[in-house]
């Protein structure tokens, strides 16, 4: 999964600009998180159709960024994120960016982007909720 990231100088009604942008551009945005940072604003979302997302962006002069994330199924508990944070950083891995995406009955859904997604994955496996099991071969 892709995240999208878009850092600019715009603060006031930037997030209606770039939703009522990403409707015409028939976008669908899945998750959103925006925040105002002195004079600018930080803004992290999903989309459904992330080349479009992204060339709506860059016609209308929006400079976004897209990177890999992976997505944490953790029991929503105190220390479950640290659980995963810590396991990266001892081993090398270094988080750019957290995104919850849901949280609901005992369960949180969360994007970690990260320096090496495909390694991360592998090492905080064995944090998921309900990790998939592996796939079992029997011979019939």
């Amino acid at each position: 999964m892709k995240e999208i990231t878009v850092i600019t100088e715009r603060s006031d009604g930037f997030v209606a600009e770039l939703s009522k942008l990403l409707a015409g551009a028939r976008v669908n945005i899945e998750s959103i998180d925006a925040a105002r940072v002195h004079t600018h604003s930080i803004v992290r979302l999903t989309v459904d159709r992330y080349d479009d997302a992204l060339r709506a962006m860059c016609d209308a002069g929006i400079e976004a960024f897209a990177e890999d994330v992976v997505i944490v199924n953790l029991v929503d508990q105190p220390g479950a994120l640290a659980r995963v944070t810590e396991r990266l950083f001892n081993n090398g891995i270094h988080v750019h960016s957290i995104h919850s995406l849901h949280r609901a009955d005992g369960v949180a859904f969360v994007a970690v982007a990260m320096d090496d997604p495909e390694r991360g994955a592998v090492l905080i496996r064995d944090l998921l909720a309900h990790a998939p099991s592996p796939i079992e071969h029997t011979d019939s």
